[in-house]
């Protein structure tokens, strides 16, 4: 996770956190607690900052959470499978069936080294994701853009002419790391 969304993560649950430590406390009457805690508004520097601090933590809190259940609510969501209906039936494909067959293509290309595919689909969208550790070869950009096609082309032969679906290749180089256990654990 990036550190920018940890330190927003973070300081909104602390906000939160401080939003509800604050209504316990000062809804504590309601039952029976063995002890009795202070009451916020007692404090002499900070009781006249906390109602204003409940109400705009509260307002920041609730607008928060209305962005975040529109986007849970419209986020499209990941199938395993697509239906394609024509007048002659229907035909149901599973996203690993998807993965098998373009992985099939990939592994003849020479370029290409141990390569691994992942497909995402959608209601109205296959992304393909082609991930491998790319050999030195004098004509790479173009092979690859070869392979983009291919792979484009010879998904679409499979699925059909259909208009209704889109499909998006994406091939990616990543880097082997070597971890070395060179440091001991217990020293």
């Amino acid at each position: 996770m990036n550190k920018i969304w940890k330190w927003l993560i973070g300081i909104f649950l602390l906000l939160t956190i401080s939003i509800f430590a604050f209504v316990m406390i000062e809804n504590q009457t309601v039952t029976y607690l063995p002890f009795r805690l202070l009451s916020m508004y007692d404090y002499p520097f900070i009781g006249g900052i906390i109602p204003y601090f409940l109400f705009w933590g509260s307002m920041i809190c609730s607008i928060i959470l209305l962005v975040l259940l529109v986007v849970v609510i419209f986020y499209p969501s990941a199938k395993h499978s697509i239906t394609l209906e024509d007048e002659n039936g229907k035909l149901t494909i599973q996203k690993k069936a998807i993965e098998h067959f373009v992985l099939q293509i990939v592994r003849k290309e020479p370029f290409l080294e141990n390569p691994s595919v992942k497909v995402v689909m959608r209601k109205k969208n296959i992304k393909v994701k082609i991930q491998g550790k790319m050999r030195k070869v004098i004509a790479v950009p173009q092979q690859q853009r070869l392979l983009i096609e291919e792979v484009t082309a010879e998904l679409r032969q499979l699925l059909g002419t259909s208009d209704k679906l889109t499909t998006q290749v994406v091939l990616e180089d990543y880097q082997e790391t070597k971890k070395s256990n060179d440091s001991r654990r217990v020293e």
